[in-house]
């Protein structure tokens, strides 16, 4: 996977990889947007590690407005499942726990 982000979107924090960007021109204001396959399940350690398990049967797709991207990141696989990582990012400070944010769940995208 190539091109992975965190993403804040309310007082949630989820991980995606961006697929792609688009532009949306609407009563002459432009917007920009990234296409995000997010992750399936986000959680903070007891240390304020995030962890995130990436979906291996299906993609989870939403849109997000790239002021919500705020870290490029990198997964570390930290256990059997070749699915579960630890996501790490320059400077990232662990005691923060992400800002105070919640782990955000597939549902809070529908909201």
């Amino acid at each position: 996977m190539t091109n992975l982000y965190a993403i804040f979107s309310g007082q949630c924090w989820f991980v995606g990889e961006v697929l792609c960007y688009l532009a949306h021109n609407q009563a002459g204001s432009t917007g920009f947007f990234a296409v995000v396959d997010v992750m399936q399940h986000h959680s903070i350690s007891n240390f304020g590690i995030p962890k995130i398990k990436r979906d291996p049967t299906a993609r989870h797709i939403a849109i997000f407005s790239v002021r919500d991207i705020i870290h490029s990141v990198g997964l570390l696989r930290f256990s059997d499942d070749e699915n579960e990582f630890k996501v790490i990012w320059r400077y990232q400070q662990y005691d923060d726990r992400i800002g105070g944010r919640n782990d955000g769940a597939l549902s809070d995208l529908n909201a």
